[in-house]
């Protein structure tokens, strides 16, 4: 756990309390094997679900060295809603899996999320609204953001769509 926790501090060092939640979250869903195909719906920037996955950045990573409109912060502005291609990211240990798909409403933060190169594919949707899989396409999926959607219970109701149904109950590795 100390080793997660320090992997969250050097990402997060500004928001100690961020990087806490996300250790406990780790360490809770640590028995949590992603089945492929998986989904990480709301996936923004990658950050909490590549560590989550076993991987590292070099200590001088920072997720806040990326951000715009500072001066607009106040007005309640998305300042983690920007994208400098010229931004070095050094992986220093690959994530342990991979997830077969990432999905936000955000582009810019997908593009940061491929700089790492833990997702296989990138689909940009607002999870509002319906998923843009068919029926039964993920064995996995992945949310830490449905508290954030417009109606949970929608969200709820797609994930149980798009997840793979066996023998009339939905898929689940509890191993």
């Amino acid at each position: 756990m100390e080793r997660i926790l320090t992997n969250f501090l050097n990402a997060y060092w500004l928001r100690p309390e961020t990087a806490l939640w996300r250790t406990l979250d780790v360490v809770a869903m640590r028995d949590f094997k992603f089945a492929s195909p998986s989904l990480d719906m709301g996936a923004g920037d990658g950050t909490f679900s590549f560590l989550r996955a076993g991987g590292e950045f070099n200590n001088r990573f920072d997720v806040f060295l990326d951000v715009d409109n500072l001066d607009s912060y106040f007005d309640n502005v998305d300042v983690y809603d920007s994208y400098h291609s010229d931004r070095n990211i050094t992986v220093t240990k690959k994530a342990d899996y991979q997830i077969d798909y990432a999905l936000d409403h955000k582009m810019s933060l997908m593009k940061k999320a491929e700089r790492l190169g833990f997702y296989k594919n990138f689909v940009e949707a607002d999870a509002n609204n319906r998923l843009p899989f068919p029926d039964e396409s993920f064995r996995s999926v992945f949310s830490n953001m449905i508290y954030w959607l417009d109606d949970p219970k929608h969200a709820f109701e797609e994930i149980h769509r798009v997840l793979i149904h066996e023998g009339g109950g939905m898929l689940c590795d509890a191993s």
